[in-house]
């Protein structure tokens, strides 16, 4: 129970706070549609100027240049927060997948996961709703904000500790990220600070990976030194 004066200080009811700051702000995925889309516009100009409109549908540039061009417009529309055009993306992916299964043969099903994977996270993502005015659940709102706010230094540990499997000088900076990441774990705060877990295993691999190299070193110089006694 919060007295009036805490209850509005913005970290007590900071996912309230969160969605008030991205409500009809543009996310990454915005951005990238509509610069994208801008791409597309001037693609589709130059093949019209470029292609022969009578080339058989299938095997010639004219698909490209219908795609290109009802991407360019539905890419500026998602910018423009137009709410058919998250939908019309996906439509656009799939009749992508259908010409080229037409053309190519089904192996081209392959070549579709990315484009399908894009269209699904600008469809589905927290922020991009958010973007869009729409409603979503506090259990959504809370999974983002903990994202990306939620002890960024264990986050951090975790990232350098699996960094370190490959480029152990990150050995130590996972370590003591870790550290740090367990020292603001604080679950009885508002609101409570997590990634206890993240912190154990950045501080597990960095102390893993640093002995481990610490070790190697330390063997190869004890060879080298055992080699140059006379």
């Amino acid at each position: 129970m919060f007295c009036a004066d805490c209850a509005a200080r913005p970290e007590v009811d900071f996912l309230d706070a969160y969605k008030r700051e991205h409500w009809g702000k543009r996310d990454s995925w915005a951005w990238l549609l509509g610069l994208t889309g801008l791409v597309s516009a001037a693609t589709s100009a130059f093949l019209l100027t470029t292609i022969d409109l009578a080339e058989p549908f299938l095997t010639g540039a004219l698909p490209w240049l219908v795609f290109t061009a009802l991407y360019a417009v539905i890419g500026v529309a998602f910018w423009f927060r137009v709410r058919h055009a998250r939908a019309a993306l996906v439509v656009l992916v799939v009749l992508l997948g259908i010409v080229l299964v037409a053309a190519l043969g089904p192996m081209a099903l392959g070549t579709m996961m990315i484009p399908l994977a894009i269209a699904a996270s600008a469809l589905t993502t927290t922020r991009t709703k958010l973007f869009f005015q729409m409603d979503v659940t506090a259990a959504a709102l809370e999974k983002e904000w903990r994202r990306r706010y939620d002890n960024p230094m264990a986050r951090q540990a975790l990232s350098y500790g699996l960094a370190s499997l490959f480029f152990p000088l990150f050995g130590p900076i996972a370590f003591v990220t870790g550290l740090i990441g367990l020292s603001r774990v604080n679950p009885t705060a508002t609101p409570s600070i997590g990634g206890r877990k993240a912190a154990l295993v950045g501080v597990l691999l960095g102390f893993v990976v640093t002995l481990a190299w610490v070790l190697v070193v330390g063997m190869i110089v004890s060879d080298v030194f055992r080699e140059l006694r006379p």
